[in-house]
């Protein structure tokens, strides 16, 4: 039984890792977009379309990372 135990929690370490990889990714992402957002001339070619633009495409990638979160199903008795 304890080897059994053993196996569940190196599977949810592993998947953890995952997650926390995937967040490493995210935030890396979200400081680019960040850094490019106050570049003045990012902020001065872009029109209102294109904002609102990346604006949807940002909430849409946060609501999928979000869900794919959600969507991980435990393994094990943890």
């Amino acid at each position: 039984m304890a080897k059994k135990a053993k196996e569940c929690y190196i599977t949810i370490d592993e998947q953890i890792e995952s997650i926390e990889s995937k967040i490493g990714v995210l935030q890396q992402h979200l400081r680019e977009l960040k850094t490019a957002m106050k570049t003045s001339s990012y902020n001065n070619e872009r029109c209102h379309d294109e904002a609102m633009a990346d604006k949807a495409a940002f909430e849409a990638i946060q609501e999928l990372c979000l869900d794919g979160l959600l969507e991980i199903e435990p393994k094990g008795e943890a």
